[in-house]
């Protein structure tokens, strides 16, 4: 029986601060005093590609007879909730459950140490935990210690409850669907029956995008498989086409091993594509053959068939770029069906309102307040009829400004200044262009309802008739 061992990237550890690699970190240590294993991997998350080649190759060429392997999980390790880190993981643990392995806890973020504890305990798999101490902390000083953790391995299913919980807290956030989404939620889901069909989704920044994408993959039949986003803007198209469908060693320069790319990653699941408007059209036509064929070809490999269901987003518009060349008109309408995400200042008021309530709530957990910040009527005006250029992130942004700088009331003066410097509205002084702002602001809030808008704003439908003359 082979005995494999399996650990995370250590930034932090495995780095010097010059960037060069460190002789003591964990992942080198283990080689270099304790190295009794067939195979070891080493999983890193999507943002620390350049920095898993960097050990790879310095553990590749430090050491003999090495046979280590990285992994990339597509994840973001600040931000990741514990259940997706170990779901994530546990598919590509599972492939080698016929061996010994080990999980090494010195290395990666405490949710990642956590998620070895829980496959350990749960997967009733040959597995064992160690932890490798510096030099410094060992107890000669001249080599690191190590040390297995004993932990029983209990019968209790933990991973369903994980699994649970997680999916408790996806179905209540589904359920908060304000009255402008319903429509676009009721056609997603639809569209999440229809395994097959790739979706292309519109909308500016910051309108929710890729939590629609999740929702269709939620609700299909690919829900147990990974859900991994790529944002193309980020990634020259060398760069691009390596992360979506992979190469082999030796085919570029710095492709110091295979790597398997996201659309291999995601068999059977989804891949979401942010920012396509701004692939060139290169990249567009690699795009376009996958759509057609189901094939991928990583550089320097040979074809390959992959199943998954593409999801496309842009805030670009669509329209102006096939008109302009730079948008394929077929790979437009290979992707399929189209959906729109409306921005929020077309929200209506009593669905805006539900929306500050429902993060005021969130952010109350997240910086550990016992109570939700209240916001005074001025404020509450002012947010109604703000245009929110950066759609819903920017309103969280705003309220996590506001749990900053408030204690139990908000005000205008907890607001980001840039707020008030660039709202016209509040630009001015005058009580009579307040007012005259104010009212033609929640008469298109209310579509010019007088009746509506009067009552939003407190006064008779006589009074606000008499001020519009």
């Amino acid at each position: 029986m082979n005995k494999i061992l399996f650990s995370w990237l250590a930034t932090a550890n495995d780095f010097n601060k010059d960037g060069s690699v460190n002789k003591s970190g964990p992942n080198v240590n283990i080689q270099a005093y304790y190295w009794d294993y067939s195979q070891h991997i080493i999983f890193y998350t999507r943002d620390y590609q350049d920095k898993a080649l960097q050990l790879l190759n310095y553990l590749q060429k430090t050491f003999i007879n090495n046979r280590t392997n990285i992994i990339e999980i597509d994840v973001n390790n600040v931000y990741t909730d514990l259940a997706t880190i170990k779901n994530k993981i546990e598919s590509k643990i599972l492939e080698y459950s016929k061996n010994e392995l080990h999980f090494l806890l010195s290395a990666g973020t405490g949710l990642m140490k956590i998620s070895w504890y829980i496959i350990h305990t749960t997967l009733k798999l040959n597995t064992k935990l160690l932890l490798i101490l510096s030099p410094a902390d060992s107890k000669d000083y001249l080599q690191p210690d190590l040390h297995f953790i004993e932990v029983e391995q209990s019968a209790t299913p933990l991973s369903a409850i994980i699994r649970e919980t997680n999916l408790q807290q996806n179905k209540k956030a589904n359920e908060f669907i304000t009255q402008s989404l319903k429509p676009i939620y009721n056609d997603a889901f639809r569209i999440a029956q229809a395994d097959n069909v790739s979706v292309l989704i519109l909308g500016n920044t910051g309108t929710g995008k890729e939590v629609l994408a999740n929702y269709i993959h939620k609700n299909s039949s690919r829900k147990h498989k990974p859900f991994i986003s790529v944002n193309c803007s980020a990634f020259s198209d060398q760069l691009l086409e390596s992360r979506l469908f992979g190469h082999k060693k030796g085919s570029f320069t710095g492709a110091y091993s295979d790597y398997k790319g996201v659309f291999e990653q995601a068999k059977g699941g989804t891949v979401f594509l942010d920012e396509i408007g701004d692939i060139s059209t290169y990249m567009q036509q690699l795009l376009l053959r996958f759509l057609q064929q189901k094939e991928i070809q990583p550089i320097g490999g040979r074809v390959k068939n992959v199943d998954l269901r593409v999801i496309a987003a842009t805030n670009k518009k669509i329209k102006n770029l096939i008109s302009g060349d730079k948008f394929r008109n077929d790979l437009f309408y290979r992707l399929g069906i189209t959906l729109t995400l409306p921005d929020f200042k077309n929200y209506l008021a009593d669905e805006k309102l539900l929306w500050f309530n429902h993060f005021l709530e969130i952010k109350k957990n997240e910086f550990r307040r016992n109570n939700i910040i209240l916001l005074d009527n001025d404020i509450k005006s002012f947010l109604l009829s703000y245009n929110f250029a950066g759609n819903i992130r920017e309103l969280m942004n705003i309220i996590d400004n506001l749990y900053i700088f408030s204690d139990d009331l908000a005000t205008l003066n907890n607001l980001p200044k840039y707020l008030l410097i660039d709202n016209n509205q509040w630009a001015t002084l005058k009580l009579a262009d307040v007012e005259k702002n104010h009212i033609k602001k929640v008469l298109k809030m209310y579509g010019n309802n007088k009746s509506l808008a009067a009552k939003a704003l407190g006064i008779a439908l006589n009074t606000l008739k008499k001020k519009l003359e």
